[in-house]
């Protein structure tokens, strides 16, 4: 993979100007590769679910770092996936109408996550 570092030269005349040193353009990009990498590592892991929606269903599902993943009503015959980081916050709002799987294997809702068909839950992984 080209780091940006080695691409500055090619660059660097179009948004320097012409006494700018290039040698510390190349350490200012060397260090912000790092940081982008550093960046990546930090992230962390993802899990994917997948809502197949058998009868209309209301659904939100927002991920460790408080990314709104879906907010929504999803349609009977419906299918949709979101990837995010674990724990995923899901609220169901016809629990008995969608079927989840996460990370490939099939995703049974927990009784003691319900009210009635509403369903609440923060899904680690497919074992829950």
């Amino acid at each position: 993979m080209t780091q940006l570092y080695e691409l500055a030269p090619w660059a660097f005349w179009r948004v320097t100007p012409p006494d700018a040193d290039p040698t510390e353009t190349k350490e200012w990009l060397e260090a912000f590769d790092a940081l982008v990498a550093a960046e990546d590592a930090l992230t962390g892991p993802t899990m994917s679910i997948e809502f197949a929606f058998i009868e209309d269903c209301w659904l939100e599902a927002t991920d460790a770092r408080g990314a709104r993943l879906f907010y929504g009503l999803g349609q009977a015959g419906a299918l949709r996936r979101v990837t995010g980081e674990p724990p995923i916050d899901v609220i169901l709002g016809n629990a008995d109408g969608v079927a989840l799987t996460v990370d490939g294997e099939p995703y049974v809702v927990p009784n003691r996550n319900r009210q009635g068909n509403l369903a609440r839950l923060a899904i680690t992984g497919s074992s829950d």
